[in-house]
């Protein structure tokens, strides 16, 4: 998909494999750039056309990324929010949901 804004999102875990990848990847107005896998290639059995980065300074560096999105866990949310900002990308933060009492 070519002509969207150009996303990367931190990690393939559960939640890049099955929301943020798949449905980036679908809407026409996003364009799935890159995605962080450490240690695995997953991604790109599924998404050969993405770049695959091994950290997520890595993807904060690639030029062409406009939009990050953060799906790291919550502990990591501040330090890989703050890379995607000094690297002056847009950048998406997810947090959990408020748990119910």
């Amino acid at each position: 998909m070519a002509g969207g804004i150009k996303t990367g999102i931190c990690s393939y875990g559960m939640s890049g494999k099955l929301f943020h990848a798949p449905f980036i990847n679908a809407h026409p107005g996003f364009e799935l750039t890159g995605i962080v896998e450490r240690h695995n290639n997953d991604s790109k059995e599924k998404y050969p056309h993405v770049k695959l980065y091994r950290s997520v300074e890595e993807l904060c560096g690639d030029k062409d990324i406009e939009l990050i999105i953060v799906n790291t866990p919550s502990y990591l949310h501040f330090e890989h929010a703050r890379a995607a900002i000094n690297a002056g990308k847009n950048l998406s933060l997810l947090r959990p949901r408020a748990q119910k009492s």
